[in-house]
């Protein structure tokens, strides 16, 4: 896409990272001139470094630009993309083959490139359809660039040999229908954008690449700022359906039932960041960055982890980034959750000291079943957000 090539960020977007393919092997037929810019080929579906043997699937499509302007002074471009891709590969469960897609993205750094806040898997994943569309515009001091993406999932799965494979187990169904309506399968679309901009305060001016259709790196002694927004969507939510954090799983209504066994809902998290960034380059080998991104993560899983600040820099050289100077992310609601838990637990710690032995009261167990069931008196819950999810009192606030 429109963003790869060229060192204007740290890092790409977390639209970019959740919906771009990753490189794969295959065949491309690349055209260009003045005006177009067309790149179309065929490819296996796994990635280059994931070559099981057997069939791995494949996939094919392109990315084609048209240049209305395009001079030493001023380019600007259009353009769309499209790739299908056929999953042929996973793993082997009751004697029939379980495909999955995952998509996710870090937290638009590389230094940790975790992306347990935003993902989601997608088992029986069968068919993936990609479609985007891009623009570009730069001046000799100024550019801007960005992007929309699409992604639909179709899914197939072995039913009958599902069915059949439960049979006289604990998770055994009457019927292949009743099997079927426990456990629906669905198709999922997800979708996102981004959108840059830099301005150059002093150095060459920017160069376009004609060949790559790609805005090029900072070229000799220059320094520039660098700013964008990008939304990443990952959720894809049935109505009416609601998360139950101790099972990880929506239910109908938000009501915990056995029936259906499971979720057609998708829910890996929408994301909003925004980045600012300054970078000067000595020459065209080797350049400093420097970079502050906020990061508003909408995600029921994590309900109380929602702002993420990222402070990052690094020396980078024209192909690979060399060192990654430090960051810092910060995760807003916890630390606030911290401090509060910390001020109540020295003010509690101070007064307790204070009183005498006689004016502690023990209870047994049974008693202290009857004091939280009374709806006045408040639960805390200091224990992590995983050990919260997975089991807790009702009505206990988790801190």
């Amino acid at each position: 896409n429109t963003s790869r090539g060229s060192l204007h960020f740290i890092s790409r977007s977390a639209a970019a990272n959740a919906f771009s393919p990753s490189r794969e092997l295959g065949l491309s037929y690349i055209f260009y001139n003045n005006h177009f810019f067309a790149n179309q080929g065929v490819f296996a579906e796994n990635k280059y470094n994931d070559q099981p043997s057997g069939y791995q699937g494949m996939s094919f499509g392109g990315r084609w630009v048209w240049r209305p302007i395009n001079n030493e002074d001023r380019t600007f471009h259009v353009g769309a993309a499209f790739r299908y891709a056929n999953i042929a590969t996973g793993v082997v469960e009751n004697n029939v083959l379980k495909t999955e897609l995952d998509l996710g993205s870090s937290l638009e750094t590389y230094v940790d490139a975790t992306q347990d806040f935003l993902s989601a898997k997608l088992p029986w994943a069968k068919n993936v359809f990609d479609v985007g569309a891009e623009f570009l515009y730069k001046t000799d001091n100024f550019f801007t660039r960005g992007e929309y993406m699409y992604k639909h999932v179709t899914k197939e799965r072995d039913d009958q040999a599902l069915f059949e494979a439960n049979l006289g187990s604990i998770d055994s169904w009457g019927s292949l229908e009743a099997w079927q309506k426990g456990n629906p399968l669905g198709e999922n679309s997800f979708h996102g954008a981004y959108i840059e901009a830099g301005y150059k305060i002093f150095g060459d001016p920017y160069q376009y690449s004609n060949s790559d259709a790609l805005l090029k790196g900072l070229n000799g002694r220059a320094l520039e700022v660098v700013a964008r927004y990008s939304y990443t969507g990952l959720n894809d939510l049935v109505e009416g359906e609601k998360y139950i954090p101790g099972r990880d799983q929506y239910y109908p209504s938000g009501i915990l039932a056995d029936y259906p066994a499971t979720s057609l809902s998708v829910g890996g998290g929408n994301m909003h960041s925004a980045t600012l960034g300054v970078n000067y380059s000595f020459n065209k080998f080797a350049q400093v960055m420097l970079s502050y991104t906020y990061n508003r993560l909408d995600r029921d899983k994590f309900q109380y982890d929602k702002n993420f600040h990222v402070l990052q820099g690094g020396i980078i050289n024209e192909k690979v980034i060399t060192l990654i100077a430090f960051l810092i992310q910060t995760k807003i609601s916890r630390l606030m959750k911290v401090f509060f838990a910390g001020i109540c637990l020295f003010f509690s710690t101070l007064f307790s000291c204070q009183q005498k032995g006689e004016d502690f009261e023990s209870v047994s167990a049974d008693e202290f079943a009857t004091l939280i069931a009374d709806s006045d008196i408040q639960r805390l819950d200091v224990r992590t957000v995983a050990e919260y999810s997975e089991e807790h009192i009702p009505g206990s606030i988790n801190i």
